[in-house]
């Protein structure tokens, strides 16, 4: 692993960008209800054009923007073990996810420990599998698809929803 800078934000890197699939995630959460949603681009893709797979999940009640946003990241990283991309970056809008995923940050919040801790758990899990995976920071404009995905599930609270071959 290397530690690199990306538009001032600082993120972990261990994957390849021009032939590494992207995936984005979204969470949003405010207590009374909470939704995750992921989105999926191609290898080469550079997360341009419409995803190609998709996935959203209603979280329920009670539940932190800090909580969905980890869970939205846990399902596009088991999404990455199950499919076998050789590269993988999880582009994420939570500057505290980022920075807590890449070791520049402590997770302190006995709250956000068990969801920090599956999400680092699943990063060992795509490393042996042969995954070379990043995280990294990325404003939120760019980041439309899983944020759109992170509001259906709260506006359509099915438990899960995504499209065929996520």
């Amino acid at each position: 692993m290397k530690f690199e800078k990306l538009f001032g934000y600082s993120h972990f890197s261990q994957a390849g960008e021009r032939n590494s699939s992207i995936s984005r995630q979204n969470g949003w959460g405010n207590m009374s209800v909470a939704g995750a949603g992921a989105a999926y681009w191609a290898p080469g893709s550079r997360g341009l054009g419409a995803p190609l797979e998709k996935a959203r999940r209603y979280l329920g009640r009670g539940v932190s923007n800090n909580i969905a946003e980890y869970s939205g990241l846990l399902e596009c990283m088991k999404r990455a073990a199950r499919k076998g991309d050789e590269e993988v970056v999880f582009e994420v809008d939570s500057m505290l996810l980022a920075r807590q995923i890449g070791h520049e940050w402590a997770c302190r919040s006995p709250t956000l420990l068990p969801y920090y801790t599956d999400c680092l758990e699943m990063g060992e899990v795509l490393e042996t599998a042969g995954i070379s995976w990043t995280i990294r920071h990325i404003y939120r404009e760019y980041n439309q698809a899983a944020d759109t995905l992170s509001n259906e599930a709260i506006d359509l609270p099915e438990q899960w929803w995504a499209t065929e071959g996520w």
